[in-house]
């Protein structure tokens, strides 16, 4: 993890020369241990260093290269380097040492920006060909590393974060009243779009390139949802998948520091902690699992929270780990973790998992641990729960497979009348609207929009924005994920704005303030392309979910992670813990945020706090209520006299 930034002034406005050590400045919020910057006339290249892999503890950024007059600033991990030392027929040993930014360079003096092509890692990187006065711009094909951009009057600007961008004086800086009336019921459609007017996301397999006449966004790639792996066994596959998974865990422990995992006794985690494990036990280096849990002695009361403390032991006994780190946040209060969250976000968070994940991230860095790998984004995809899988087998007529499947699910025939409806249901509110299908098939259309309306009832914007945006119509219409099969529902998963193009840029920013680069070896790209390529039967065999990857874990984990039907427990469960204790906290910091005309303008206040309220008087309740309303009043306490279009 690095952080990058610059600028490109196109049309000549003046800029001073030092506004690159500005945006460097405003950005290194986590003390890099190694500044750079590089100008040219109207160009800047800055960056911030981590040092993590090796080859990063003597590599310098920017790197420009007299040769080729090409200048390259990157936050980047390449995985296929040696490959790409074949295809690139650089053999020396020299070569094998040199930083992955290198590596880059390289691919694009032989392919152009048709590099991106052949790259396989998580990186965010800008090349600047001085010859051909031309900027390219790319994103990894997951979207693990973050880049933003401004385009405006002739000038582009680009960061790993927003605050890099603002910190340009010349950058206009007007908010995006749409954007701000989305967030406040939650509605997420747009992958690119951020709270300012004129920063965007370059979105997860992107690449943009831009010159004097134009500016070009296009997508790069894409996973192949037809491709068809066939093998003579069943366990070919999970042999192969198997083989897979070792060298997408393998890739991620390239590191001269201390590696650490998220280990919260679920599947994905506990099969990502002991096979990094068995790894990095045969060049003699530990793995330090971290564990967000609940305190041992919370209250009766709150017996609702559950963790997997019990399982989590159970792993450990079974690897003979001993240095498992438990968080459990009882110091903390919840009002400190978003406090921390407005101090370091540069526009309210649309998801939040990178809030509760602070713990972890703090007592990694504690350990000077600058890996933390990550099962985050295995059950939507290489251990997918096996949503349409029912259907699908419907909309191809394989009518044995389907009877069998249900019958092994359902063995009475009331269970499995109401499963055949139910199945019938779903196909056919998927062929009703190409545009809406629940990600849980189970559910049905009215059910899922009686819930939603539910909500929005809680959720109330004023009047005004309502009309203005037709919020709550589109905050039905927009849920769920589309697709035909089960492999256009896991590739349209990734693709979403629900989840991914906000989780990991903000679980990327959380951690780097930490000097934590988060590694996510269930998204490599080379194992989730194999997995969609196999058989649906072998997926979810017999209806059973995560089938294939359960049956690679056989002998990795103990049989009660394996076997148990599934997570009954958040994967931060001292988050959800504080957020109990701390209702009556929250409810009072509410209620005491002064009255603000910018927020008065898109959400009816009373409405949050009666939410909070309600949650605080019941002991069995969780309070979700009220976060938006207090992310977004703080961000504008904090944004001084903002423009709203």
């Amino acid at each position: 993890m690095s952080s990058i930034v610059g600028y490109w002034n196109l049309k000549n406005v003046p800029i001073k020369k030092s506004s690159i050590d500005s945006m460097n400045s405003k950005l290194n919020h986590w003390n890099a241990d190694k500044i750079g910057k590089w100008q040219c006339k109207e160009l800047a290249f800055g960056h911030l260093m981590l040092y993590n892999t090796p080859e990063s503890l003597t590599e310098s950024l920017p790197l420009f290269d007299s040769q080729t007059k090409l200048c390259i600033t990157a936050d980047a991990r390449i995985d296929n380097r040696k490959i790409l030392l074949e295809k690139l027929a650089l053999t020396n040993d020299l070569a094998k040492e040199q930083p992955d930014s290198w590596f880059i360079l390289k691919a694009y003096e032989k392919w152009g920006k048709k590099c991106t092509k052949y790259l396989e890692g998580d990186f965010a990187f800008a090349i600047f060909d001085q010859d051909k006065q031309t900027l390219l711009c790319v994103r990894d094909q997951i979207g693990i590393k973050p880049l933003y951009y401004y385009y405006k009057d002739g000038l582009f600007v680009f960061s790993s974060e927003i605050k890099g961008i603002l910190a340009l004086e010349e950058v206009d800086q007007t908010l995006s009243e749409k954007w701000i009336a989305e967030y406040t019921v939650n509605i997420k459609e747009e992958a690119r779009s951020t709270i300012y007017k004129h920063i965007f996301k370059l979105e997860a397999a992107h690449q943009l390139t831009i010159n004097q006449e134009l500016l070009n966004i296009e997508r790069y790639f894409d996973f192949d949802t037809k491709i068809q792996t066939h093998l003579a066994t069943e366990q070919e596959y999970i042999d192969t998948f198997l083989v897979k998974l070792n060298e997408a865990i393998k890739k991620r422990l390239r590191s001269s520091y201390r590696i650490s995992t998220e280990l919260s006794g679920g599947l994905d985690s506990s099969v990502v902690t002991s096979i990094a494990h068995k790894i990095l036990k045969q060049i003699e280096k530990p793995i330090i699992p971290i564990s967000d849990v609940l305190p041992l002695n919370h209250n009766s009361s709150e017996q609702h929270l559950v963790d997997d403390r019990g399982r989590i032991n159970e792993l450990n006994q079974l690897l003979g780990i001993k240095n498992n780190e438990f968080v459990t946040g009882e110091e903390k209060s919840i009002i400190s973790t978003y406090e921390r969250t407005v101090h370091l976000h540069d526009e309210p968070p649309k998801k939040y998992i990178n809030v509760s994940a602070d713990l972890i991230y703090e007592k990694a860095q504690e350990l000077n641990s600058r890996v933390l790998l990550s099962g985050f984004g295995g059950d939507d995809v290489v251990s997918y729960q096996g949503h349409f899988y029912e259907e699908e087998l419907f909309l191809n007529k394989k009518w044995k497979t389907l009877w069998n499947t249900i019958k092994f699910q359902k063995p009475d025939f009331l269970g499995q009348l109401k499963r055949i409806l139910k199945i019938i249901n779903s196909v056919y509110n998927e062929k009703k609207s190409n545009e809406y299908h629940p990600p849980l098939t189970q559910t049905g259309h009215i059910e899922r929009k009686a819930l939603f309306n539910k909500k929005i009832e809680k959720q109330q914007p004023t009047a005004e924005m309502d009309k203005k945006y037709n919020l709550k119509k589109r905050k039905i219409d927009k849920a769920g994920y589309s697709g035909k099969n089960v492999n256009e529902k896991i590739v349209d998963r990734l693709k979403r704005p629900l989840i991914y193009p906000h989780r990991l840029p903000n679980c990327n920013l959380s951690a780097a303030h930490n000097k934590v680069e988060i590694r996510y070896p269930l998204l490599d790209v080379p194992l989730i392309q194999y997995y969609l390529s196999i058989p649906s039967e072998v997926k979810c065999k017999n209806g059973i979910n995560r089938y294939l990857f359960k049956a690679a874990a056989k002998g990795i984990i103990p049989e009660s992670i394996r076997l148990k039907p599934t997570k009954r427990f958040s994967s931060s469960p001292s988050h959800l813990w504080r957020l109990h204790r701390d209702k009556a906290l929250f409810l009072e910091t509410l209620k005491a945020l002064p009255d603000n005309q910018l927020v008065n303008k898109f959400i009816k206040k009373n409405e949050y706090i009666k939410i909070a309220e309600h949650t605080a008087y019941h002991p069995e309740k969780i309070n979700y209520g009220g976060r938006s309303l207090y992310f977004l009043q703080r961000f504008f306490e904090k944004t001084e006299a903002p423009k709203i279009e």
